[in-house]
């Protein structure tokens, strides 16, 4: 088994939401609204790869890699002459992005009116490359009236291989051959303790481990990603952690996630 560490990302998205002003498994990526709010009828919101020139949906879809350009499409009824509609865009319970667009600007290059309706465009892209996760959405308003949210997800780029954890085991220390040392789940008060995982993690996937004190308190300051580069098969990584009063006794957990999905709760004990 090759030893490789991955790199360690704090993730922080740092990212440009296209509307008016700048350029900014699979559940339904066509949202029929059909919601009034403060006069406008909002027909339809959909999530595509891509938008026309009309500002309508190409390619149709609210599964994204992790290096695509997020695109969503409001169709409003009619030609409405004013109202300012607001996109946010979150991941979880962070704000990656808001943009607004004034229907009263009929000059704006991502308004378009065709036949009976107006169409709406808004993109959001990012220099890197946007996390896994299956917890993005974008808040829509009406002149600052919550129209509702619209979920999107990120998905393993296409040359990902499928990230699988076959085994973790708990090791009181780790030698020069990044092996664990004394594998167990028994451990002193001032012991470090290493968490080793094996298995295949795929490009861009990111594993995170949570440590936790008697299923309640989280140590944030142990709390660490590790973010794939590209596929590792048949490999492995570690996470650690110790507390500097040293740990209570009883029984304690790691909480190791994939792509913000919970794959292990693993117990051990402090004697």
């Amino acid at each position: 088994m090759k030893k490789t560490l991955f790199f360690i990302l704090a993730i922080a998205l740092l990212i440009v939401a296209c509307g008016k002003e700048a350029e900014v498994g699979d559940s339904e990526a066509v949202i029929k609204t059909e919601e009034k709010v403060d006069g406008l009828d909002i027909a339809e919101v959909e999530f595509a790869k891509e938008l026309a020139e009309d500002m309508s949906p190409v390619d149709i879809t609210n599964q994204f890699e992790p290096t695509d350009t997020i695109n969503i499409s409001i169709q409003i009824s009619g030609r409405p002459k004013n109202g300012i509609i607001v996109a946010r865009f979150l991941y979880g319970d962070q704000l990656i992005a808001e943009t607004s667009v004034d229907l009263a600007d009929t000059n704006s290059s991502v308004i378009f009116s065709f036949g009976e309706d107006t169409f709406v465009g808004f993109n959001l892209t990012y220099d890197e490359a946007f996390p896994i996760s299956p917890y993005y959405y974008v808040e829509l308003y009406v002149d600052d009236q919550f129209v509702g949210d619209y979920e999107y997800q990120i998905i393993p780029p296409a040359d990902a291989i499928p990230s699988i954890i076959d085994t973790v085991i708990f090791a009181k220390g780790i030698d020069d051959a990044s092996e664990p040392v004394e594998p167990n789940n028994i451990f002193s008060p001032q012991d470090t303790i290493f968490l080793f995982g094996y298995g295949d993690i795929g490009n861009l996937s990111t594993l995170q481990a949570e440590w936790i004190v008697s299923d309640e308190v989280i140590i944030e300051d142990c709390s660490a990603f590790l973010t794939a580069d590209q596929n590792y098969s048949d490999d492995q990584f570690y996470f650690s952690c110790a507390l500097v009063d040293g740990w209570p006794t009883g029984t304690h957990s790691v909480l190791l996630t994939m792509d913000d999905i919970e794959i292990i709760d693993e117990s051990f004990t402090i004697e």
